[in-house]
């Protein structure tokens, strides 16, 4: 069973390990093998059978800048920073699990919307795929393959996923 919630501060060597495996060109581990970091971002993990097997850094007081504001939605917006998942369990639904989690939360800390930007590199109509299975559309009117995001309860009634559960 997938479960996600947010990191504690014993998650952080498994996460770097996680995240070395991920992003083998980020040599820090996206600064978790010092702890947990230090940042304005939440970290949340999903676990597979209790391993770490993904993780998204996210926030819940996001600014949007005109290119991507929202004007039916105000603030406070989320923000997801980063997302990734182990690479041995991709396709399996961990990402879009993460997602909704972190969607419940932002919802309960009332978000309306929630908005990322896609990486360019060589995966990146992979991660347009994923952001519209989840829900989420292109909001950027000058670059549309850049910045993607959706309503909170878009999100979450792409992702409801009957026998699972999310924390």
């Amino acid at each position: 069973m997938i479960t996600v919630r947010p990191a504690e501060p014993a998650d952080a060597p498994a996460i770097h390990a996680m995240t070395l495996r991920a992003e083998p060109d980020e040599l820090d581990g996206c600064g978790y093998a010092r702890g947990l970091p230090t940042r304005c971002y939440t970290a949340w993990v999903a676990l597979l059978d209790g391993e770490i097997v993904g993780l998204l850094e996210g926030r819940f007081d996001a600014g949007y800048v005109d290119e991507i504001a929202q004007p039916d939605h105000p603030a406070p917006q989320a923000w997801v920073q980063l997302l990734m998942v182990d690479p041995t369990h991709r396709s399996q639904g961990i990402g879009q699990h993460l997602l909704v989690g972190f969607s419940t939360a932002a919802q309960q800390a009332g978000c309306t919307f929630l908005a990322l930007t896609a990486d360019s590199n060589d995966r990146l109509a992979d991660r347009i795929r994923f952001f519209r299975k989840c829900g989420l559309a292109s909001i950027d009117r000058h670059t549309p393959d850049a910045t993607f995001g959706a309503p909170v309860d878009t999100i979450l009634t792409a992702g409801a996923t009957p026998g699972e559960q999310n924390r």
